[in-house]
């Protein structure tokens, strides 16, 4: 199982090199909102090595910036921008939104951050019933559930 949670980290940390998107992350807001990942700026910064995993929201000019250490944890930080400002709840079954416009600022600079180094998803059930049957669909959006949550590893 561990293997399965390491390749599809990698998949989508991988995303953007294969040509999908710049970033994992403006490849996810285009699934949730087509043409919304113009108005976000994404900045990977820090190693995902450090001894805490964060992730830092600000608005500025007229863009929501979302940095963190990880993509996964600048996934993390995009659920918490969505939910807490744009009043956008994502659930597994409906995995798209319509975000409002103009998009709501961000006052002042956010930060959270966490020193739990494995954040991980699943019951072991879930992979012999249910995921031997699926396609790049639902693997897809399970893989942009698990980083808007902050899973990552297995």
């Amino acid at each position: 199982m561990s293997r399965l949670r390491a390749l599809l980290v990698t998949l989508f940390c991988l995303l953007p090199l294969i040509g999908f998107a710049k970033d994992p992350v403006s490849g996810m807001l285009e699934r949730i909102c087509p043409g919304s990942s113009s108005q976000f700026v994404i900045q990977l910064k820090g190693s995902p090595d450090s001894e805490e995993d964060y992730f830092e929201l600000e608005s500025r000019s007229g863009k929501i910036i979302i940095r963190g250490n990880s993509y996964v944890n600048i996934a993390t930080g995009l659920n918490w921008y969505l939910k807490y400002y744009a009043g956008v709840h994502l659930s597994w079954n409906c995995m798209t939104a319509d975000l409002p416009e103009p998009l709501p600022a961000v006052s002042s600079k956010i930060r959270r951050s966490t020193t739990l180094r494995q954040r991980y998803d699943f019951n072991y059930c879930t992979f012999s019933y249910s995921m031997a049957f699926w396609g790049w669909e639902e693997w897809e959006r399970e893989i942009d559930w698990m980083a808007l949550h902050g899973d990552n590893c297995l």
